[in-house]
């Protein structure tokens, strides 16, 4: 998964301005959403978007250069067109999330004791 963030005050001043709300609209539309901050703890990858669209683009080019590198050049391509190659390799990056995922909950765990 991916995730684009800003600052709360950049996403209730963008929110106000989208949609022409009132700042208290806005501000209860947020709040009764998941903290960014917990979103983050899904994200695979994250793109801090609170500066310039010029800024956007650069860190979204970062990022699809980083997932082209990630994917060992044309190994996608063998992966979609040889199907039990792409099965495992599905399968491989599953298991490696639920690692992770389960990784993360016991390290939260021993943080709670």
């Amino acid at each position: 998964m991916r995730h684009f963030f800003r600052s709360a005050e950049i996403q209730l001043q963008r929110l106000v301005k989208r949609d022409g709300t009132t700042r208290e609209e806005a501000s209860s539309r947020l709040t009764s959403q998941l903290p960014i901050t917990a979103k983050l703890r899904y994200a695979d990858h994250v793109v801090e978007n609170s500066g310039t669209l010029m800024e956007l683009e650069t860190e979204t080019q970062l990022l699809i250069n980083k997932l082209n590198r990630q994917s060992g050049g044309l190994s996608w391509l063998v992966c979609w067109l040889i199907l039990p190659v792409g099965i495992l390799f599905g399968m491989k990056s599953l298991a490696w999330k639920w690692f992770k995922r389960d990784r993360r909950r016991a390290s939260k765990k021993r943080d709670e004791f």
